[in-house]
């Protein structure tokens, strides 16, 4: 899918993305946020609803079996690992000083 527009409302981003199909998903997210959007060279082109219509007469849905659900959710977390951080800046600070330094390392890099 695709990031179809953002709206700014009341301290939050509200991002449209479409799915194929015509499925279109909202998503708020809180500000202050980083968003990577990827402009597509053409418009998104969409399966004919034929070509849908006739894989689901002739596809096959196999049933699985699973192992028994963990009540409790989420993924277990065996290991962890110090990231390496060869071209990394670790950013520390109150929100504020975070956003200020990567609107600089935007401008730096000609972002901005």
């Amino acid at each position: 899918g695709y990031v179809a527009g953002v709206t700014l409302t009341n301290g939050a981003c509200i991002a449209r993305k479409e799915y194929p199909g015509g499925l279109i998903a909202e998503m708020e997210v809180q500000l202050p946020a980083v968003l990577g959007i990827q402009a597509a060279e053409e418009p998104p082109r969409y399966v004919p609803i034929s070509k849908v219509r006739q894989a689901m007469k002739t596809a096959i849905i196999e049933e699985q079996s699973v192992p028994s659900l963990d009540a409790a959710g989420g993924p277990v977390i065996s290991r962890l690992f110090v990231p390496e951080s060869q071209q990394a800046t670790m950013i520390e600070g109150t929100t504020e000083d975070i956003a200020a330094r990567l609107v600089e390392i935007f401008e730096e890099v000609g972002v901005l």
